[in-house]
């Protein structure tokens, strides 16, 4: 009996190892559509009026109405400066005290991530999407209730 010799077969390109590679490489930085920190703020579904009226109503709440079931370390920081618990055991913040809150609040800040390439500039009008992984709960329109997320949700939001 002869003996039939097999072609020899040639190394294969690629295979499932080069696409997970290709796809956590992602695009050159000049191939990409967005980019991090672009430039935004042209959306404004609420007009420079409604976003105080929004604005002065939160205020108004959060004086009035006040936050149910504070943990003790609210309270210990907020009644010194003015806040106050209610008979129905709800911290009130004074108007004031949270205009003063927001006007200390940093504009702008670094997010810093492993490698200083993937820190985040954050602020202004730059513009970032992210997962920040998974939201635990999510409400659910139809039945008006939070239930916990499942991928579905993670498919919706990220349309």
């Amino acid at each position: 009996m002869t003996e039939t010799t097999r072609p020899k077969r040639g190394v294969r390109a690629g295979g499932r190892a080069a696409r997970v590679a290709a796809r956590a490489a992602g695009l050159p930085e000049d191939e990409r559509a967005v980019r991090p920190g672009q430039s935004g703020g042209a959306y404004k579904p609420l007009t420079e009026s409604e976003c105080r009226s929004v604005y002065d109503t939160a205020l108004t709440l959060l004086s009035e109405f006040g936050m149910g079931t504070p943990i003790p370390e609210f309270i210990e920081v907020v009644v010194p400066a003015g806040g106050w618990v209610d008979e129905h055991e709800r911290l009130h913040f004074p108007q004031s005290l949270v205009e003063d809150a927001v006007d200390m609040a940093a504009k702008s800040f670094t997010w810093h991530g492993f490698d200083d390439n993937r820190s985040i500039d954050v602020g202004g009008d730059r513009v970032h999407f992210g997962t920040a992984g998974a939201a635990v709960s999510v409400w659910d329109h139809e039945t008006r209730k939070h239930r916990p997320s499942d991928l579905q949700d993670v498919y919706d939001v990220a349309r």
